[in-house]
C-alpha cells in the first residue's frame, strides 16, 4: 500500500494561440510522462502534461504542466505495484489542475484522456499523444 502524502506544482505555463482563433475543431494530443523516482521506504512521481504548437491541427493553447507527488511506502510492494498505485492516485489532480487553467482562462474546459494504468509500462503508446512512464534518475 501507499499512503499519499501530497503534492505540488512545480511549474505552469499558458498561453492562448491566437492562430487558432477561427478554429472550430480541435484535435488535442497532449504529451503526458511519469517520471519515478523509488527510496527504500518512499515513491515520488513527476508528471509533466504539454499541449504544444507541434500538433497536426492547430490547438487553442499551449500549456506546460510538471506536478509532483510523494508517497510513503507501506509494506512490500513491487516497483509496478506502486508505479499503477501512486500514477492512479495522483492523476486526478493533475487533470483537475489542467481543467481549471483552461475553464479560468474563459475556454470551455477542456479534459485530459482517462488513462488505464494496469496497462504495463512497457504497452504505453509511442507515438505523439502518448503516455509515457519511465524511471526518474533526479527530480
Amino acid at each position: 500500500m501507499l499512503k499519499f502524502l501530497g503534492y505540488k506544482v512545480t511549474e505552469m505555463s499558458f498561453r492562448i494561440n491566437s492562430e487558432a482563433q477561427n478554429e472550430k475543431n480541435f484535435q488535442i494530443n497532449p504529451k503526458i510522462r511519469f517520471d519515478l523516482k523509488k527510496d527504500p521506504q518512499s515513491l515520488v512521481v513527476a508528471v509533466n502534461v504539454t499541449i504544444d504548437k507541434s500538433q497536426p491541427t492547430p490547438v487553442p493553447f499551449e500549456l506546460n504542466l510538471n506536478l509532483v507527488g510523494s508517497f510513503q511506502a507501506e509494506g512490500e510492494m513491487n516497483i509496478e505495484e506502486m508505479r499503477i498505485q501512486a500514477s492512479s492516485m495522483i492523476f486526478p489532480y493533475v487533470r483537475a489542475a489542467v481543467t481549471n487553467i483552461t475553464t479560468n482562462a474563459n475556454l470551455p474546459a477542456y479534459y485530459l484522456p482517462v488513462i488505464d494504468f494496469g496497462a504495463p509500462a512497457s504497452a504505453a503508446p509511442k507515438k505523439s499523444g502518448s503516455v509515457i512512464i519511465r524511471p526518474l534518475e533526479d527530480i
